[in-house]
């Protein structure tokens, strides 16, 4: 009861927070707004109204990273999905005018993709069931020969063990990487963890990147971009999506 008073006593207070900063941006007083903003970020409330709001407001500040960054949080609550698909679509075509996007390799986006929809319970969930009907079918047919279910019984236990191993695979690797997004308007990618570093390319406000944990740096951050660079970044450019709001 006690949790439950705290998260309702928190809630009440991003909801007055946010009341604030939109009277302020109303006002067109957008310092204060941004300051306002960002102690609403220090609550982080989750729920999608919410978060549908504070992508809406920093797309009128013109942060369109943190405002990607919001609304992509917001796809997953069901009640704000129009909202949140209706805001990435206008943070998109405000990122597209801004700066041409980088080509896409292939499996930077397929990895990218897994890592979205890797659901660690539902895939381990299936090769157990599917290994359980395959164990049950090859019982029966041992307690009476029939040809069909010793096919079905052997289909089953094999596509159970590529999902077995397809769990273990994908886990390693959703161990190993975050996705997050840039949310300053311009940062350098460096060879190294050190701003005196060669810069290998330029990165700019709501660029994706595949943040790879296995190597890290005080303030750095190891990342993939979707063409496949590979480089470090300041960590204070980046910001990590959850791993139930990730794109």
């Amino acid at each position: 009861m006690m949790i439950a008073l705290l998260l309702l006593l928190l809630q009440g207070g991003a909801d007055q927070l946010f009341n604030e900063a939109t009277e302020h941006l109303t006002q067109k007083r957008v310092m204060e707004a941004s300051t306002v903003l960002h102690q609403v970020d220090a609550m982080d409330v989750e729920n999608g109204p919410m978060l549908i709001n504070l992508g809406i407001a920093y797309a009128q500040l013109d942060s369109l990273g943190l405002a990607k960054y919001y609304f992509t949080r917001a796809a997953a609550y069901s009640e704000v999905s129009a909202q949140s698909e209706a805001g990435l679509s206008y943070v998109t075509q405000q990122l597209q005018r801004r700066a041409s996007g980088l080509p896409v390799l292939a499996i930077n986006r397929i990895q990218n993709s897994i890592l979205s929809r890797f659901d660690p319970f539902l895939s381990l969930l299936i090769p157990i069931l599917l290994l359980n009907v395959g164990a049950l079918l090859l019982v029966w047919h041992f307690r009476s020969a029939n040809r069909s279910r010793k096919i079905a019984a052997i289909v089953l236990l094999s596509a159970s063990g590529i999902g077995f191993l397809h769990h273990t695979v994908v886990s390693v690797f959703a161990g190993r990487y975050d996705l997050g997004v840039m949310i300053r308007q311009e940062a350098q990618l460096r060879e190294s963890a050190s701003p005196e570093a060669s810069v290998i390319v330029p990165v700019f406000e709501g660029y994706d990147v595949r943040i790879d944990r296995s190597q890290a740096s005080e303030g750095w951050i190891h990342v993939i971009l979707i063409n496949g660079s590979k480089g470090w970044l300041p960590a204070s450019a980046i910001r990590t999506y959850p791993s139930n709001a990730r794109p």
